[in-house]
C-alpha cells in the first residue's frame, strides 16, 4: 500500500510539533509519508525546518477552512504520485485511542492499512474513526451508514482513481464530505473502536484564529450548517450543543437509486 499521510496547519507550528508530528513519530510513521500544507512562504518560515528526515511541504495559496480542504482534494488527485490511500490528520491530535487504551507503538500504521483494506473491499472511498474519546461511546463495529466522518481523521481510498469531491461551506465542511461521498458510494466507512483526543475550537491559529475567536466562528457555523440542513433535509438538521451549534445527521437515510 503506497500511503501518504496530509497535515493542514495554520499559525500553530508549536502545537503541530508537539502533538500530531510527536504523535507520527512515537508511531514509527516514516518522515517520507508526511507532506505538510501550509498557507505561504510566511508561514513556511515561521514554521522553521518541517522537511528534515524526507518530509514535505506544500504551499497551498488557500485562505479559511473550505478552500483549504478543496486544495488537499485536488492536490491528491493530480499529484504525479498514485496514492492507494491518503489519511488527513489536523495538525493538534494529541492522542488516538482503541477502547480505553492509547494505540501501541506500531499500531497507528496497522489502523490506517485496516481503513484502507476496508475501504478497498466495501468500494466505499471516505473513511475514518469517532471524532470523541470516551470509551463509554466506542464500539467495536465498522459501519456503512451515515455515520460523521469528521476531517480531523480521515482517508479516501486511490485518490486518482475517483472524482473529487469538494465542500461549500465554510465550517462543517466534513459533514458536506460526509453527505457527499455518502450520496456517490452508499455508505461512508467509520472504525468505531477507534478515537481521537483534540481541543477543538482551539482559539490558537487554525480555523478559530484564523475567523477571529470562538464567538465568530460559532456564528458562521450556525449560517453554513442551516445551509447544509437546507439543501439535505432528510439527511441532517441543525441543533445545538450548549453555545455550539452542530449538525445531527440521520443515520437511518438511506441512498434512492
Amino acid at each position: 500500500m503506497n500511503y501518504c499521510v496530509a497535515i493542514p496547519s495554520y499559525g500553530r507550528p508549536d502545537i503541530l510539533k508537539r502533538t500530531t508530528l510527536k504523535l507520527l513519530e512515537e508511531q514509527g510513521i516514516p518522515r517520507n509519508r508526511i507532506i505538510i500544507f501550509l498557507r505561504d512562504q510566511d508561514a513556511r518560515q515561521r514554521y522553521g525546518d518541517l522537511e528534515s528526515g524526507g518530509r514535505r511541504v506544500v504551499i497551498t495559496g488557500a485562505c479559511g477552512i473550505k478552500n483549504t480542504r478543496n486544495f488537499l482534494r485536488n492536490y491528491f488527485s493530480t499529484c504525479e504520485e498514485i496514492y492507494d490511500f491518503v489519511l488527513f490528520i489536523d495538525d493538534d491530535i494529541k492522542d488516538i485511542v482503541k477502547g480505553k487504551d492509547s494505540l501501541d507503538v506500531g499500531e497507528l500504521y496497522d489502523l490506517i492499512l485496516d481503513m484502507y483494506e476496508v475501504a478497498k473491499r466495501e468500494k466505499i472511498t471516505l473513511v475514518g474513526i469517532c471524532g470523541f474519546h470516551n470509551h463509554y461511546f466506542l464500539k467495536d463495529k465498522i459501519t456503512k451508514n451515515l455515520k460523521y466522518i469528521i476531517g480531523a481523521f480521515c482517508g479516501i481510498l486511490e485518490p486518482k482513481n475517483n472524482s473529487v469531491i469538494t465542500c461549500s461551506v465554510e465550517h462543517g465542511e466534513d459533514y458536506e464530505f460526509t453527505i457527499k461521498h455518502f450520496l456517490r458510494d452508499g455508505g461512508v466507512i467509520r472504525l468505531n473502536n477507534y478515537g481521537l483526543k483534540t481541543k477543538y475550537y482551539n482559539e490558537q491559529g487554525g480555523i478559530c484564529g484564523d475567523m477571529g475567536g470562538f464567538k465568530a466562528r460559532n456564528e458562521n457555523a450556525k449560517e453554513s450548517l442551516e445551509k447544509l440542513a437546507k439543501e439535505y433535509p432528510d439527511m441532517c438538521k441543525v441543533i445545538k450543543k450548549g453555545e455550539k451549534w452542530d449538525l445531527r445527521l440521520n443515520y437511518h437515510f438511506q441512498r434512492q437509486l
